[in-house]
């Protein structure tokens, strides 16, 4: 088939009629809906594995789209955002597309777009016997209190300046100590623990302690990129 017959072709392919979308309608893959729906649907047909973690993949795509980001230091930094709820094997079993003031959050949770999208793509887990973790983008102190609320034990990496001022060690006291060296304060009801320990440099983390599963007592590693957990 030639060059230019094959691209007038697909601009010529629809998934949608055009026509009948509604004015209300402000979904910005509307012309999408149905591959994306038929994907997704398989997704959430799939058992669920034990560790569990959320983070965002960038699509590239460099055409022109009110929603396309840059994303300094990707292997992609200009497309689409996707946010995975993925398995340690790298299967996802949700995801959910990043398009502003439209994404499919309910209104409480749009302002704290982070922990709003683990709570929503943590909706299908109705188990005790899972675990999930995120990064610095997602973790809040309320997001851990609403999975601690669910029975869902989490951990993520922290961004400390989210949460006041807690009385842990500064960097230069933590440089002084060897690696795996640690501080830890846990809340009042004593159900999340924020941890800063030392590796290469200080690295915040929170976790929701849980007496049912050793996850709790370890340290959870979250390495950049899907589903990379590793524990030491």
């Amino acid at each position: 088939m030639p060059h230019d017959r094959f691209f007038l072709l697909r601009s010529h392919l629809h998934l949608v009629n055009d026509l009948e979308k509604l004015a209300e309608n402000n979904d910005v893959f509307f012309k999408v809906c149905p591959l994306y729906d038929a994907i997704r649907s398989g997704c959430l047909e799939l058992p669920l594995e034990e560790n569990l973690c959320v983070d965002e993949q960038m699509v590239p795509f460099r055409g022109t789209l009110s929603v396309k980001q840059f994303i300094k230091g990707k292997p992609h930094p200009w497309g689409v955002k996707i946010y995975f709820l993925c398995g340690k094997s790298g299967m996802a079993y949700g995801f959910l597309m990043h398009q502003g003031t439209t994404m499919e959050l309910s209104q409480e949770h749009r302002k704290q777009l982070g922990d709003g999208v683990v709570y929503h793509l943590s909706q299908r887990i109705t188990e005790a016997n899972h675990k999930l973790y995120f990064d610095n983008y997602f973790t809040t102190y309320n997001l851990l209190e609403l999975l601690a609320e669910r029975k869902i034990p989490s951990a993520g990496t922290a961004r400390v300046s989210r949460f006041g001022r807690p009385p842990l060690q500064s960097d230069k006291e933590m440089a002084k100590k060897p690696r795996g060296s640690y501080d830890e304060v846990i809340s009042r009801d004593g159900k999340v623990a924020l941890v800063k320990w030392y590796d290469n440099r200080p690295v915040g983390g929170k976790k929701v302690k849980c007496n049912s599963c050793k996850c709790s007592d370890s340290f959870i590693r979250y390495l950049t990129g899907c589903c990379s957990l590793y524990k030491f």
